[in-house]
């Protein structure tokens, strides 16, 4: 019995591992389907912990289809089961999906409080760098400066070694020198947010890398390539 229920532990943090990776190369629907394979495999009876993985996994997904709904009562989910098992990393990760999911809804309240418990949690430069990144955000979705966690989070991006979160810091930095009217800073922050997508889509093949592109987080950014890109630094 022991040994089922660790195999069917393994299958579920690999499953929710693919499902995850293949969300981060835009393959949504290939998510989906791995999400909806692992949840069937497994089963009932298993721990919290990874009922927590497979609800997270299930959030992100609707969150990248813009589902925001569905994504926040996943993330219910992931809280509870992570909560019943005690795994403070789960939970700090759950919250900042949590905050992330109100942010894209425009509800800066509901982010600040998921953030203020994924503080609490944080025991990982990545987990640091993601709280710092989203307090920029919240920070300037309400008008109040941004620039010092951005800096912060692009210090922690790099420390950890995550191209996604130090492309979102470069991105917020590049506003607010957009905003402060320094043109030169706003071209190297854009051109290094750039790069850390680069980074990434270089590296897949031409039908993945334009899934990878057309992803929704990378919108705005291909919007700025396009429009201020080519423009010169002042």
């Amino acid at each position: 019995m022991r040994r089922r229920i660790g195999d069917k532990l393994s299958l579920a943090l690999v499953i929710t591992n693919l499902s995850e990776l293949r969300l981060l190369i835009g393959q949504v629907a290939e998510a989906e389907q791995a999400l909806a394979f692992g949840r069937q495999a497994c089963g009932p009876g298993i721990p919290g912990t990874r009922l927590a993985h497979f609800a997270v996994a299930a959030a992100r997904i609707h969150l990248a289809k813009g589902n925001t709904l569905e994504a926040s009562a996943e993330i219910r989910r992931a809280i509870d089961g992570a909560s019943s098992s005690r795994d403070g990393n789960k939970l700090c990760e759950c919250y900042r999906l949590a905050a992330r999911v109100a942010l894209d809804d425009g509800d800066v309240l509901r982010a600040e409080t998921a953030l203020g418990l994924a503080r609490e949690k944080a025991s990982t430069d990545l987990a640091r760098a993601d709280i710092a990144v989203l307090e920029a955000m919240a920070a300037r979705a309400k008008g109040a400066p941004y620039a010092v966690a951005a800096r912060q989070a692009l210090d922690l991006a790099r420390r950890a070694e995550d191209a996604e979160l130090a492309r979102e810091a470069h991105l917020l930095l590049h506003f607010d020198a957009v905003a402060t009217g320094d043109g030169r800073a706003a071209r190297l922050h854009l051109d290094a947010a750039l790069t850390q997508r680069n980074r990434i889509a270089f590296s897949l093949p031409d039908e993945m890398r334009r899934r990878f592109l057309a992803r929704r987080e990378l919108a705005e950014l291909a919007l700025l390539e396009s429009s201020f890109g080519n423009a010169p630094a002042e």
